[in-house]
Protein backbone atom coordinates (compact mmCIF):
# COMPACT_ATOMS: atom_id res chain seq x y z
CA UNK A 1 0.00 0.00 0.00
CA UNK A 2 1.42 3.36 -1.03
CA UNK A 3 1.06 6.26 1.42
CA UNK A 4 -0.20 9.57 0.09
CA UNK A 5 0.95 12.79 1.66
CA UNK A 6 -0.94 16.03 1.59
CA UNK A 7 1.07 18.31 -0.67
CA UNK A 8 1.19 22.07 -0.20
CA UNK A 9 1.27 24.19 -3.33
CA UNK A 10 4.42 25.93 -2.16
CA UNK A 11 4.52 28.43 -4.99
CA UNK A 12 1.19 29.83 -3.83
CA UNK A 13 1.56 29.30 -0.10
CA UNK A 14 1.71 32.36 2.14
CA UNK A 15 4.52 31.64 4.53
CA UNK A 16 2.99 33.84 7.22
CA UNK A 17 -0.07 31.56 7.13
CA UNK A 18 2.05 28.60 8.22
CA UNK A 19 2.46 27.69 11.85
CA UNK A 20 5.97 27.98 13.25
CA UNK A 21 6.55 24.22 12.96
CA UNK A 22 5.23 24.16 9.37
CA UNK A 23 7.49 27.10 8.48
CA UNK A 24 10.50 25.23 9.92
CA UNK A 25 9.60 22.11 7.91
CA UNK A 26 9.27 24.26 4.75
CA UNK A 27 12.69 25.84 5.36
CA UNK A 28 14.23 22.43 6.04
CA UNK A 29 12.79 21.24 2.73
CA UNK A 30 14.37 24.21 0.93
CA UNK A 31 17.66 23.45 2.67
CA UNK A 32 17.53 19.81 1.53
CA UNK A 33 17.04 20.92 -2.07
CA UNK A 34 19.95 23.36 -1.75
CA UNK A 35 22.25 20.60 -0.44
CA UNK A 36 21.54 18.45 -3.48
CA UNK A 37 21.95 21.34 -5.94
CA UNK A 38 25.31 22.26 -4.43
CA UNK A 39 26.48 18.65 -4.54
CA UNK A 40 26.73 18.38 -0.75
CA UNK A 41 24.28 15.47 -0.63
CA UNK A 42 24.13 12.47 -2.94
CA UNK A 43 20.50 11.60 -2.39
CA UNK A 44 17.25 13.16 -1.24
CA UNK A 45 17.35 10.87 1.79
CA UNK A 46 20.80 12.10 2.80
CA UNK A 47 19.85 15.75 2.14
CA UNK A 48 16.66 15.44 4.18
CA UNK A 49 18.54 13.81 7.06
CA UNK A 50 21.22 16.53 7.05
CA UNK A 51 18.50 19.20 6.98
CA UNK A 52 16.72 17.68 9.95
CA UNK A 53 13.65 16.53 8.04
CA UNK A 54 12.34 13.52 6.13
CA UNK A 55 11.83 12.68 2.45
CA UNK A 56 8.01 12.74 2.80
CA UNK A 57 8.23 16.24 4.32
CA UNK A 58 10.42 17.48 1.47
CA UNK A 59 7.96 15.99 -1.01
CA UNK A 60 5.05 17.56 0.85
CA UNK A 61 6.49 21.08 0.86
CA UNK A 62 8.68 21.17 -2.25
CA UNK A 63 7.40 18.57 -4.69
CA UNK A 64 7.60 20.95 -7.66
CA UNK A 65 11.39 21.13 -7.23
CA UNK A 66 11.76 17.33 -7.23
CA UNK A 67 12.01 15.03 -10.25
CA UNK A 68 12.06 11.26 -10.29
CA UNK A 69 14.70 9.73 -12.56
CA UNK A 70 15.15 5.98 -12.93
CA UNK A 71 13.50 5.37 -9.57
CA UNK A 72 15.62 7.97 -7.76
CA UNK A 73 14.72 11.45 -6.66
CA UNK A 74 16.63 14.38 -8.08
CA UNK A 75 16.11 18.13 -8.08
CA UNK A 76 15.38 20.53 -10.90
CA UNK A 77 18.02 23.12 -11.79
CA UNK A 78 15.67 25.86 -10.61
CA UNK A 79 12.26 26.09 -9.00
CA UNK A 80 9.38 28.49 -8.39
CA UNK A 81 8.97 27.89 -4.66
CA UNK A 82 8.04 30.93 -2.60
CA UNK A 83 10.78 32.43 -0.46
CA UNK A 84 10.54 35.46 1.81
CA UNK A 85 14.10 36.77 2.03
CA UNK A 86 15.76 39.50 4.05
CA UNK A 87 17.20 42.29 1.88
CA UNK A 88 19.11 45.38 2.96
CA UNK A 89 18.18 48.84 1.74
CA UNK A 90 19.61 52.22 2.81
CA UNK A 91 16.61 52.64 5.10
CA UNK A 92 17.20 49.29 6.79
CA UNK A 93 16.07 45.73 6.59
CA UNK A 94 13.21 44.76 4.29
CA UNK A 95 11.62 41.53 3.05
CA UNK A 96 11.52 40.47 -0.60
CA UNK A 97 9.14 37.74 -1.71
CA UNK A 98 10.44 35.79 -4.68
CA UNK A 99 9.32 32.71 -6.55
CA UNK A 100 12.67 32.17 -8.24
CA UNK A 101 15.41 29.96 -6.85
CA UNK A 102 17.88 31.86 -9.05
CA UNK A 103 16.94 35.17 -7.46
CA UNK A 104 17.15 33.55 -4.03
CA UNK A 105 20.65 32.30 -4.87
CA UNK A 106 21.74 35.79 -5.94
CA UNK A 107 20.39 37.27 -2.69
CA UNK A 108 22.17 34.51 -0.73
CA UNK A 109 25.47 35.39 -2.43
CA UNK A 110 24.87 39.02 -1.47
CA UNK A 111 24.23 37.97 2.15
CA UNK A 112 27.54 36.09 2.12
CA UNK A 113 29.31 39.23 0.85
CA UNK A 114 27.69 41.34 3.58
CA UNK A 115 28.66 38.72 6.17
CA UNK A 116 32.28 38.76 4.94
CA UNK A 117 32.32 42.54 5.23
CA UNK A 118 30.69 42.73 8.67
CA UNK A 119 32.59 39.78 10.17
CA UNK A 120 36.02 40.22 8.59
CA UNK A 121 36.09 43.69 7.04
CA UNK A 122 36.36 42.15 3.54
CA UNK A 123 35.44 45.01 1.18
CA UNK A 124 36.25 42.90 -1.88
CA UNK A 125 33.27 40.62 -1.34
CA UNK A 126 30.90 43.55 -1.93
CA UNK A 127 32.55 44.61 -5.23
CA UNK A 128 30.57 42.03 -7.22
CA UNK A 129 27.33 43.75 -6.19
CA UNK A 130 28.37 47.38 -6.73
CA UNK A 131 25.93 49.16 -9.10
CA UNK A 132 23.86 45.98 -9.43
CA UNK A 133 20.21 45.42 -8.69
CA UNK A 134 17.67 42.64 -8.72
CA UNK A 135 14.15 42.82 -10.13
CA UNK A 136 11.52 41.10 -8.01
CA UNK A 137 7.97 41.16 -9.34
CA UNK A 138 8.84 44.02 -11.67
CA UNK A 139 10.36 46.26 -9.01
CA UNK A 140 14.11 46.91 -8.93
CA UNK A 141 16.06 46.69 -5.70
CA UNK A 142 19.64 47.91 -5.67
CA UNK A 143 22.16 45.89 -3.68
CA UNK A 144 23.41 48.01 -0.81
CA UNK A 145 27.22 48.17 -0.97
CA UNK A 146 27.90 51.52 0.73
CA UNK A 147 30.14 50.44 3.61
CA UNK A 148 29.21 53.46 5.74
CA UNK A 149 25.51 52.55 5.59
CA UNK A 150 26.24 48.85 6.17
CA UNK A 151 28.30 49.77 9.24
CA UNK A 152 25.46 51.99 10.50
CA UNK A 153 22.93 49.17 9.99
CA UNK A 154 25.26 46.69 11.72
CA UNK A 155 25.64 49.00 14.74
CA UNK A 156 21.85 49.43 14.87
CA UNK A 157 21.37 45.64 14.88
CA UNK A 158 19.60 45.67 11.49
CA UNK A 159 22.02 43.24 9.81
CA UNK A 160 21.30 39.63 10.55
CA UNK A 161 24.20 37.91 8.82
CA UNK A 162 23.13 34.48 10.03
CA UNK A 163 19.53 34.46 8.76
CA UNK A 164 18.55 35.02 5.14
CA UNK A 165 14.90 33.97 5.46
CA UNK A 166 12.46 36.43 6.90
CA UNK A 167 10.78 35.19 10.07
CA UNK A 168 7.03 35.17 10.37
CA UNK A 169 5.89 38.66 11.22
CA UNK A 170 9.26 40.35 10.48
CA UNK A 171 9.64 42.96 7.77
Amino acid sequence: MQRRFKSHNASRIRLTALSTSQEMRYRSSLDAIKLIREGNAKSLTQAARESGTTVPTVLRYARSAIVRQRGRYGVRHSDRLRRELVFYAPTGRTTLVTHSSRQATEIAKYHNAVKAFVSHGDFGALKEFRNKSIAVHGKRYEFLTDTRILNRLARAGELSVLEIYSSVGNN
